[in-house]
């Protein structure tokens, strides 16, 4: 029996503290991800934190909308609008808080608010998510290593990152990873 199939249901209209945990946590993700951003421009935008807070809080609620894609359509176009960087080593800590909203909303939507996890299933999306990091720290490593001194540098990152991300999603994909 998969792991997913092993989540334990509580009474009908309870919220399970997993699932409080997870809401909090999408909460957390994107106000890491907007601090950043405002740290590594050197100053706030509020528009942009109630938007983000606004569209977060309601996500949040319902994990199972499209909400999480239109907030990190709108964190995303902030750092690119006010960050003059790209290469800052707050883009990390950005990309850690987008990672921790992004899977806390994906684990949310796995089964009822009333669900409780067990050890294994949390074991591996801490596990996938943890790698994720692992993988981005090490990509922003060679981008900030190669900045300026290849010409066209840039795209040669770019395949080289997409096609590490492919295969690892492949690998992935075929269940070698994380159990």
């Amino acid at each position: 029996m998969s792991a997913t199939r092993r989540l334990r249901a509580a009474p009908s209209g309870f919220v399970g503290a997993t699932s409080v945990v997870l809401r909090l946590l999408i909460v957390a993700g994107a106000a890491l991800a907007l601090g950043a951003t405002w740290l590594a421009a050197g100053r706030a935008v509020p528009a942009a934190g109630v938007l983000v807070g606004l569209l977060t809080a309601v996500f949040a609620l319902v994990p199972d909308s499209q909400l999480g894609l239109a907030v990190i359509v709108v964190l995303a176009g902030h750092w690119w609008v006010v960050v003059d960087d790209p290469t800052s080593p707050w883009v990390l800590v950005a990309g850690a808080g987008v990672a921790l909203f992004h899977a806390a909303g994906a684990a949310a939507t796995v089964g009822p608010p009333a669900a409780a996890w067990p050890a294994d299933l949390r074991r591996r999306w801490m596990v996938r998510t943890g790698a994720l990091a692992a993988v981005a720290g090490a990509t922003w490593a060679v981008a900030a290593a190669l900045e300026g001194r290849l010409t066209g540098g840039a795209a040669a990152v770019l395949v080289a990152a997409l096609l590490a991300v492919g295969a690892g999603a492949l690998w992935t994909r075929e269940g070698r990873f994380g159990r």
